[in-house]
């Protein structure tokens, strides 16, 4: 596979996950004669596939902080050379789901470097624990609104789909879930599940990757956080395909302010009705 190929790195600003599964993909195949050890993935102790058909009303908490084994087979929607109907997927009413946010991770934060520090290949056995660096450009808000008791809270907007032109057609990160899986003062970390969909310039669908991303917050200083992203994508079959490994560091470049409002969303109303849902005081 030649660099014309290769789609660029993909920031997922909504998870500040660099996939860019193709260019992994691709640069295990290079290395794969010359791999100096076979290693096995680290073993997961979570074994319940995820849900693609609904996603939870609230953020799951106090899950096992660990990727899928394995998931069902893809939906015939979402099945090669089928077009993809992306009116139907944005029209879908996102839900009302807020998570909490600690103090210190509350702001606009901006990214732009990617390390990415272990690669495993399913198919091949390959693996890599050679240090790449990748342009990671992203720009994310975390913390909407502040309820009385001082806590903070960041909408979660679910289903969504983000869109971007390609040299081959379009590409689409189709967003179904994220939990939150530990909340502390020290660490906060968030398990985001989406499709990756690639498509021709006529909409018929060339491939399909879901991706299980983990991503692990922990602050360095004030108004640096570091990044520790683990990423794992799954073929149509729901077989597991890549791990990746990475980290970033995501420099605050604004604080905290109350967001009443998003993409014609009334935030405050929204966070209000999620604190009367959730027997929390406002």
């Amino acid at each position: 596979m030649t660099n014309s190929q290769l789609i660029k790195p993909t920031v997922i600003c909504f998870c500040l996950a660099a996939s860019a599964l193709l260019t992994i993909q691709c640069a295990l195949a290079d290395e794969a004669a010359g791999v100096r050890s076979v290693a096995s993935p680290p073993a997961a102790t979570d074994t319940t596939p995820v849900n693609t058909s609904q996603h939870p009303s609230s953020p799951l908490q106090g899950k096992v902080e660990d990727h899928e084994n394995s998931l069902p087979p893809l939906d015939d929607n979402f099945k090669v050379g089928t077009e993809l109907n992306e009116a139907k997927l944005s029209s879908l009413t996102p839900d009302n789901i807020w998570i909490q946010v600690p103090d210190w991770f509350a702001g606009k934060w901006h990214s732009d470097i990617q390390t990415i520090n272990y690669m495993y290949d399913y198919k091949s056995g390959a693996s890599s624990s050679m240090e790449r660096l990748m342009k990671a450009v992203s720009d994310i808000v975390y913390g909407m609104q502040q309820a009385k008791d001082g806590q903070i809270w960041s909408f979660v907007k679910l289903p969504r789909i983000e869109k971007q032109e390609t040299e081959f057609g379009y590409a689409y990160l189709y967003a179904l879930r994220e939990d939150l899986l530990k909340y502390s003062d020290a660490k906060l970390v968030i398990k985001y599940f989406y499709y990756e969909i690639r498509t021709n310039p006529h909409n018929k669908i060339l491939s399909v990757e879901r991706v299980s991303s983990i991503n692990t917050y922990t602050q360095l200083d004030e108004g640096l956080v570091r990044l520790k992203g683990s990423l794992k994508s799954f073929d149509e079959e729901g077989q597991p395909k890549l791990l990746q490994n990475s980290e970033t560091v995501l420099k605050q470049v604004a604080p905290y302010r109350e967001i009443d409002s998003e993409d014609g969303r009334d935030l405050h109303q929204l966070f209000a009705e999620f604190m009367q849902k959730t027997g929390r005081a406002l």
